[in-house]
């Protein structure tokens, strides 16, 4: 009998655990539509979060030179360590600034659908552990655009931690 308290009481927990970034998913969801910013915030790690996204602007300015000639001119440059660190600082200050509860929080407002109907229409395509401590999430807009976003176990509480967006949607353009 006490083993079997013993198992029950195990599944229960494990069942609770596997639930959990669902539960953190919808809760966060559910924070964005009602544009609640103590709730977005409590759901996301953004040091971390600015962080990823600073850095995937970074390499992607880094990546695409206006003209083809400026490959070649990068390539003979003597302090592209200077050029790329100086892009990583301008690419940290935008989000940094740009990036806070307040702003995603205000995308799920009547005025920002209104705007932008695509982003209110977001589909949950994918949601997986990727490790114990670890959960992905794909989404898609209803303009067909692809966001991953990856969770983590932090304290006792799963965070957004990293965030891939289209290039598109860091620059503020919006396909419709």
């Amino acid at each position: 009998m006490r083993l079997r308290m013993v198992g029950l009481a195990i599944a229960a927990l494990a069942c609770a655990y596997v639930a959990s970034p669902y539960i953190a998913l919808y809760q966060f969801g559910r924070a964005l539509h009602c544009g609640d910013v103590k709730a977005v915030s409590r759901h996301v790690a953004w040091d971390q979060l600015r962080s990823g996204i600073a850095a995937d602007v970074a390499a992607d300015f880094a990546e695409t030179p206006a003209q083809p000639e400026a490959r070649v001119q990068l390539a003979a440059n003597d302090l592209p360590a200077f050029g790329s660190g100086f892009v990583t600082s301008i690419a940290t200050h935008e989000v940094d600034e740009h990036l806070t509860p307040q702003a995603i929080a205000a995308l799920a407002t009547p005025a920002a659908v209104s705007a932008q109907p695509g982003l209110a229409q977001v589909r949950l395509t994918h949601a997986f552990f990727t490790s114990p401590t670890s959960f992905d999430v794909a989404l898609r807009t209803a303009s067909g655009e692809h966001v991953r976003l990856r969770m983590n176990l932090i304290g006792d509480d799963w965070k957004i931690t990293r965030a891939w967006l289209p290039m598109d949607m860091l620059e503020g353009r919006h396909p419709t």
